[in-house]
């Protein structure tokens, strides 16, 4: 039995024996109240009780769950989000966890390591921003990541830099490719549930 938990192990990539950074989310979406988990993606805690994912992922779903790297789990609330940038907020409890750090610059050459929970697993890699895109009224809001593949699963989860801070969250993915959203949207975001807030 042994031998073949330590065969299991070998077989396992790195990056998914690695540890998830505290911020680092499960989230859990639920289309009724009935306790079936209708979709799963990844997010951010990026202030005590406020979680960051994509839009695609709490689309046209009710209830809600966040789940940390210690397995607590609590229910929150889809408090705004922004459809064309993708990016969703949701209200947890306060909680007592160091809240993401985040960083400013993003350029191409940069390194950088996506982090996610796609098909349940947690895993990162590391890629290079090597473009950007976005929409006709936010034409540089996004980027893409080279030799990084986000998985189904990941959507919603921190790219950060090599000094692990947060620069911005996984969209979407193509072939050896990930499209990431830059943080200074979630802040923006963020800033415009504050001011309804008020």
């Amino acid at each position: 039995m042994i031998r073949v938990w330590i065969l299991l192990l070998l077989l396992i990539p790195t990056s998914c024996l690695a540890g998830p950074p505290p911020w680092c989310v499960r989230v859990f979406c639920h289309k009724d109240n009935d306790g079936i988990v209708d979709f799963t993606g990844s997010g951010v805690l990026i202030e005590t009780d406020l979680v960051v994912t994509n839009y695609h992922v709490i689309r046209g779903k009710k209830t809600f769950q966040v789940m940390f790297p210690d397995w607590e789990s609590v229910d929150g609330t889809v408090v705004k989000y922004d459809k064309d940038v993708d990016l969703a907020l949701i209200k947890i409890p306060e909680s007592y966890r160091n809240t993401a750090p985040v960083g400013k610059l993003v350029r191409q050459g940069l390194i950088v390591k996506g982090h996610g929970y796609g098909q349940g697993i947690y895993k990162n890699g590391v890629g290079v921003v090597t473009s950007f895109a976005g929409t006709l009224t936010n034409p540089f809001c996004f980027f893409y990541i080279s030799g990084h593949q986000a998985r189904p699963g990941d959507s919603g989860g921190p790219v950060a830099n090599t000094s692990g801070k947060v620069i911005g969250i996984a969209s979407g993915a193509g072939p050896d490719t990930t499209l990431a959203i830059k943080f200074e949207e979630v802040e923006k975001l963020v800033a415009a549930y504050k001011k309804e807030k008020k």
